[in-house]
């Protein structure tokens, strides 16, 4: 079993799965993209999740701010919970 020193002294290019610097920035439009459209709740909240996370989409990526999985997620799940209140209101104005 391999034992690791106390002192880790990888640099974050060698383990970029645990990397964390303060210098990355994380994109408020996609955390905000993400949270709102975990409202379900609040009818139309869900165009504006889906603006955010889409906004974000643009400033995530290699080498840009982080926070790219949390704007897909939100997109999905804020064009999935706008699909479902559109089908279930055609469905009760019957």
């Amino acid at each position: 079993m391999e034992q690791f020193p106390a002192g880790d002294q990888s640099t974050p290019e060698q383990r970029p799965f645990l990397s964390s610097s303060p210098d990355e920035k994380w994109s408020g439009f996609a955390i905000a993209g993400f949270i709102i459209s975990l409202a379900f709740f609040i009818p139309f909240i869900h165009i504006i999740a889906i603006v955010f996370s889409i906004i974000a989409l643009g400033q995530t990526g290699p080498g840009r701010k982080r926070g790219r999985v949390l704007a897909i997620v939100g997109l999905v799940i804020a064009s999935l919970n706008l699909i479902i209140g559109a089908v279930l209101g055609a469905i009760g104005a019957l």
